[in-house]
């Protein structure tokens, strides 16, 4: 574990010393309204970001930091009365009252300080002008009004007029200007784009080693009593979870933990908190009725009743399920805590109940199969389509909406999400999920993170029913026919290993994914096709009884002929034999009750099914009493 001692500046502090002597103007984005970790005699201080950059200035020589910004106007830091007098030494500052601050809230009057200040004719103090929101200046960076434009001109005049002077024969250093925004786009393009004398420098979230400095003292504060190897395990624990967050949330993960009553052995728990917006003791995850849900599902045939004719997915959804519950998901990999709670991998035939398993998994979890959050990626095939999923970025139509998964997820954290026939989606769309299924986070396009630590993944494919023929055909690899299942299993495996590795060049999905996360489904066998068919139609009968109180039978010999046809193709499963049945019996039925003019209360029997002269499916009605 790091100590204190091995603490470094910021590299975005670090950046700015080393080009201090070289650039005039420097534009601090992205992780600027974080608290920084600094240094200091005993261990490290915790300084706000303004205050991290005005004590790192006054370090570097600049006696005098002058901070602007457009709702309060400008202030002097720090504020001494030596400093204010200094500062009132430079022309336009004469107003500067006792506290150090002057009304001047208009960035247009601000310029002609910009100008001074660059010119370096106040030589004495060396001094640094620091322009907060800066990217509130702008309406639209893209389209100025004519005094913002002109206040744009004057800065980067300054930038291309700015003198270094040496002071004290030391190194010569300008008086820089500091822009912090949020990003740099928020200032014009022209402004920033081909000019050597302004530099951007991203402020990025803390690197693992100032985590770890942190998360030592969170601990400590935590639990004061605890020994050092439990305070050991609990920093590095807090430390690698929260890789992407800002220090500040470190200090409001304590004190959420000191709120929910969470101790140091149950750290994670408060991280998970602070991410989802929730007590994660609430999680259905951790609820003894899941447990003893899932460990009835395979006696009660709870999935069986459900999914037919697939027993082998059953089995290994069910271990699935099991390893979810203990959060053992990934449990061999160091960034195991923060990943979905399951990654499955649905794939065989259509029809055979990838989507309903799916459906069954959400309601045995969350008692509601409406949980489901499914996405049909053949929506998705075009290449900038991965906005719908994530929201636009910046500067578009509609960036300010977000992404239909990132707005889901973080108002709903604990569901199943579903991504249907995933081969059909643009390869750009499933680079998104590598970030989802390794660090279990997802960032949007307006910067806001959610996370997927408390959902379960699940894809569907139909990858390796066919594959690549001779001259661009499609040829079948496995059909109902192929036995045993095993070497069904085998070759669908083979098929979609070929696809991620040679025809996407994505091999890390897969991995990412792990290949033991694949579920291939069998083809419906006949045994199980007749119970899809017996279901359907009684389906059929109900509903004609419910909705028109007609009741509707089948002579066994009607019924075993149009069963012969319904299951005689069983390459499209269990939805291929509900599609038949409508198309040979549902509308030939409904012909002749029409025909007959059949009135409600009436009661018919189905004495033969057959094809006509024309070769349209057909039955024949007898009215019963």
């Amino acid at each position: 574990m790091a100590s204190t001692t091995e603490l470094k500046r910021p590299k975005w502090l670090r950046d700015l010393e080393r080009l201090l002597g070289i650039r005039r103007q420097f534009v601090l984005e992205r992780n600027i309204r974080d608290e920084v970790a600094l240094p200091a005699e005993k261990g490290f201080q915790l300084l706000p970001f303004n205050d991290a950059l005005h004590s790192e200035l006054r370090r570097l020589g600049y006696n005098l930091v002058i901070l602007w910004n457009p709702v309060t106007g400008l202030v002097v830091f720090p504020k001494d009365e030596k400093s204010i007098e200094a500062a009132r030494s430079i022309p336009g500052l004469e107003s500067l009252n006792d506290q150090g601050e002057l009304d001047m809230t208009s960035p247009l009057k601000l310029s002609g300080l910009v100008g001074r200040l660059a010119l370096n004719e106040q030589q004495d103090p060396a001094c640094a002008l620091v322009i907060d929101y800066a990217s509130r200046i702008a309406k639209s960076a893209a389209s100025l009004t004519d005094d913002e434009r002109d206040f744009f001109r004057a800065c980067e005049k300054a930038a291309n007029d700015a003198r270094s002077i040496s002071r004290n024969g030391g190194q010569s250093r300008f008086n820089p200007i500091i822009w912090l925004c949020n990003r740099a786009q928020d200032l014009p393009s022209w402004f920033l784009i081909d000019s050597p004398s302004i530099y951007s420098i991203a402020c990025a979230t803390p690197d693992l080693d100032t985590r770890l400095v942190v998360a030592r003292s969170v601990v400590r504060a935590l639990d004061p009593k605890a020994d050092e190897a439990k305070m050991d395990i609990a920093a590095r624990t807090l430390a690698s979870q929260t890789e992407g967050m800002r220090l500040s949330a470190l200090k409001e993960i304590k004190e959420l933990a000191k709120k929910d009553g969470i101790g140091l052995d149950d750290i994670d728990d408060a991280v998970r908190s602070y991410q989802l917006g929730d007590q994660v003791k609430d999680s259905p995850w951790r609820s003894q009725a899941l447990r003893t849900s899932i460990r009835n599902a395979h006696s009660n045939g709870f999935f069986t009743a459900r999914v037919k004719g697939q027993p082998l997915a059953v089995t290994k959804v069910l271990d699935t399920l099991k390893r979810s519950v203990f959060g053992l998901t990934g449990a061999h990999t160091r960034s195991s805590q923060g990943r979905p709670k399951g990654i499955m991998f649905f794939a065989g035939p259509t029809g055979v109940g990838k989507t309903e398993m799916a459906k069954a998994i959400a309601k045995l979890i969350f008692d509601i199969e409406h949980s489901v959050l499914r996405f049909d990626m053949s929506e998705f095939s075009s290449e900038h389509s991965d906005a719908r999923l994530i929201g636009a970025p910046p500067g578009y139509v509609g960036y300010e909406v977000g992404g239909e998964l990132t707005n889901a997820l973080r108002e709903k954290p604990y569901r199943v999400i579903l991504f249907d026939e995933i081969e059909k989606a643009h390869p750009r769309i499933l680079d998104k999920f590598l970030q989802i299924l390794e660090d279990g986070r997802l960032t949007d396009g307006r910067g806001e993170t959610v996370y997927f630590s408390e959902s379960l993944i699940i894809f569907t494919s139909n990858l390796g029913v066919y594959v690549d023929g001779p001259e661009q055909t499609r040829i079948l690899n496995v059909s109902p026919d192929t036995k045993p299942y095993e070497e069904l299993e085998r070759k669908i495996r083979e098929a979609i290993m070929d696809h991620f590795r040679f025809k996407l060049n994505r091999p890390e999905i897969l991995n990412r994914i792990g290949q033991d996360n694949i579920v291939v489904f069998n083809f419906i066998q006949p045994d199980v096709a007749r119970e899809i068919f017996k279901g359907n139609l009684s389906g059929i009968c109900e509903k004609l009884k419910e909705e028109g109180d007609i009741v509707v039978t089948l002579e066994e010999s009607a019924r075993l002929a149009l069963e012969k046809h319904c299951i005689a193709d069983l390459l499209n499963g269990g939805r291929g034999i509900g599609a038949c049945l409508e198309a040979a019996f549902t509308n030939s039925l409904t012909r002749e009750l029409f025909d007959c003019d059949a009135e409600a209360g009436s009661s018919w029997k189905v004495t033969r099914f057959y094809k006509d002269d024309t070769g349209a499916f057909a039955v024949e009605l007898e009215a019963t009493t």
